[in-house]
């Protein structure tokens, strides 16, 4: 037993609650310990004479190359824990708790037994992410780039919605009015969430640099107009979310002008990071996002700036929005966020707080400040693994080496192991937004293969996201060639990409395996580029998988292949999803198969995917 690997620590995403009397505790192992069984055994911290030992079986969750991660779920009653861990492999038992490695079993009796312990099951820790979120599928709206809905909101610099040559400064008239007008196309597309990015008064198109955090654009509408799209939203079945942009400010809010006016003497100096006086943007002698003179930093420290931000996102939530997506979530002070979802979640408890932030983000979801985050790291995954090539644009941000499947398979592994199992659910994945390239532009105009991408997104863990356009194959480079106005004309949008997208969010919701947290790689073949898994509930202890689940299978080649994929899967107990005999169906391109000694044959075309689901699922 390799037991250099073998590691926990109760904390982070290796040990966190999930519930009133319920936390999850994981484990990581060698992945060369290929017939590895662990356990976990756990008691009450304080000993009584009715405090009895628990066990339960461990369940693998991911595995990343190196390491294997496992996990349980652990329930005690008194919410607090003492507990360690037993790992075999074949006549070898580990014991591992808090004083190491041991052959010897650990004594469990004593107060000052060495254990892992969970002193006590805090409420305000608590990972609990809104139901809601699991079945949503996004779509991301620019509002001044989506549909121009009433031209008595026009900015005055208003550009022909066709011309398309000058993006950077230019106004294309798209308002509230215009996204409402286009809510049938959103629900016959299969969203049921919208993200807005800000719609607050701003001098700019994109609205990140915020004149009045409580007044709607006056080029997008009115408050009353917001209200009519926000019940016309839910009236569709479609969830609001809003983007807070409380990093920074423009240079036209109140306090900032005050500062320029009255310099160290002014009642706002505190709200800001200003060097020296009198502020410049000259001299740049004031924190600002990025290098962009034009948005200085809020001091998101001081009470009197959080309460400024947090009492205008209560008006909006007492309205009846249903999330707020947090810019620049990262360099915000996370005091400010822990009142923000505090105060939210009193108004709604199913409000969805995601932030933006574009690396691991562990200490952002352990339940006391975000409910996820927006999933960068997966996107870059599926850019190396699907877009990339010789071909493929660079933009100075990306690496043309195309991964593997193996690389990709191991990758993915390692995100999962980054965050709590029920965090998968709500981190917000996408393939384009407003600040990247377009996919189908990363892909050289590829369409099979952001056709391919779109497939992986749409089945795999995470809250998928649509950025407005994607799924009529609009192109863009970098922002903000990302941000041409919304085509409008049938004749100009790919259809077939349209109605395969629509396809994709229809198996979604129709199949909730495609909705859990579990992910088994049943293939991974490096000389086809075939890559396979299975989506389904994870089994916790001693229940036994599900055969609810959905195979996906991607050809990332030019070749196409009839291959067989094994569905008896190590990490399921070697027990069959589906017997032999079993006939199955691919929901994509309505090929039929059998499985047969615990494999099925997928035929699968150049770049094409496979959704295949078991015979009864069909209703046959």
């Amino acid at each position: 037993m390799n037991i250099e690997a073998i590691y926990h620590s109760p904390h982070g995403a290796y040990a966190y609650t999930n519930g009133p009397d319920t936390m999850r505790v994981r484990l990581r192992t060698s992945s060369r310990d290929r017939h590895i069984k662990c356990f976990v055994h756990w008691r009450d911290r304080y000993d009584s004479a009715d405090c009895q030992e628990s066990t339960t079986p461990m369940t693998w969750i991911a595995s990343d190359g190196p390491f294997t991660y496992w996990e349980a779920e652990l329930h005690e009653a008194h919410r607090r824990l003492c507990y360690y861990f037993e790992i075999r492999e074949g006549s070898e038992t580990l014991w591992y708790s808090e004083e190491g490695y041991s052959s010897i079993l650990p004594s469990t009796k004593k107060w000052l037994s060495g254990l892992f312990t969970w002193p006590y099951l805090y409420e305000s820790q608590r990972i609990d992410v809104p139901v809601w979120v699991r079945d949503a599928v996004f779509y991301q709206i620019f509002p001044e780039r989506f549909a121009n809905g009433n031209p008595a909101f026009n900015h005055p610099l208003v550009a022909e919605w066709s011309d398309q040559q000058k993006l950077f400064n230019n106004f294309w008239g798209g308002d509230l009015v215009g996204i409402m007008q286009h809510l049938p196309y959103l629900q016959q597309l299969g969203i049921n969430a919208v993200w807005l990015t800000p719609i607050f008064e701003s001098p700019s198109n994109h609205k990140y640099d915020i004149i009045d955090y409580k007044k709607i654009d006056p080029y997008f509408g009115t408050e009353e107009t917001f209200r009519e799209l926000l019940t016309a939203c839910h009236a569709y079945g479609i969830h609001v979310v809003l983007d807070a942009v409380y990093n920074h400010s423009s240079t036209e809010f109140f306090a900032w002008r005050d500062v320029l006016e009255k310099g160290a003497d002014s009642p706002y100096v505190d709200w800001f990071h200003v060097h020296e006086f009198p502020a410049d943007w000259r001299k740049r002698n004031y924190r600002m996002f990025g290098h962009h003179s034009h948005m200085p930093k809020l001091n998101t420290y001081n009470p009197e700036v959080q309460r400024y931000l947090i009492d205008a996102a209560t008006k909006w939530t007492r309205m009846g929005i249903d999330g707020w997506r947090l810019d620049v979530a990262g360099e915000v002070d996370p005091s400010l966020w822990r009142a923000f979802r505090r105060e939210m979640r009193a108004i709604n408890p199913d409000i969805y707080i995601v932030g933006e932030i574009d690396h691991e983000a562990t200490r952002w979801t352990l339940g006391d400040l975000f409910d996820g985050v927006q999933h960068y790291p997966l996107y870059r995954a599926t850019l190396n693994f699907f877009a990339a090539d010789e071909n493929a644009p660079q933009f100075g941000t990306s690496s043309s080496d195309k991964w593997n499947a193996t690389t990709f398979d191991q990758r993915l592994g390692h995100i999962r192991s980054w965050y709590p199992t029920p965090v998968f659910s709500a981190l917000l994945t996408a393939l384009s937004n407003h600040d990247t390239p377009r996919y189908l532009t990363w892909c050289g105009g590829e369409k099979r293969k952001e056709r391919l991408a779109a497939t992986f997104l749409l089945t795999y863990t995470g809250t998928p996201m649509l950025y407005y356009g994607d799924e009529i194959g609009m192109e863009g480079g970098p922002d903000p060639d990302n941000r041409r106005p919304m085509v409008w004309e049938p004749e100009q949008q790919d259809q077939d990409l349209l109605a395969h997208y629509r396809s994709l969010i229809s198996l979604r919701h129709q199949y909730a395996a495609l909705r859990t947290d579990g992910v088994w790689t049943c293939l991974a073949q490096d000389e086809t580029s075939v890559y396979a898994y299975l989506r389904g509930e994870l089994a916790m202890g001693n229940a036994q998988p599900s055969d609810e689940v959905v195979l996906v299978v991607l050809n990332n080649s030019e070749e196409p292949h009839y291959i067989e994929i094994p569905l008896l899967i190590a990490q399921r107990g070697e027990q069959a999803c589906w017997a032999d005999g079993t006939t199955v169906k691919d929901e994509l391109s309505g090929r039929v198969y059998r499985v047969e000694k615990g494999m099925v044959m997928v035929e699968l075309g150049a770049y094409e995917g496979a959704v295949v689901v078991k015979a009864y699922l069909l209703g046959a």
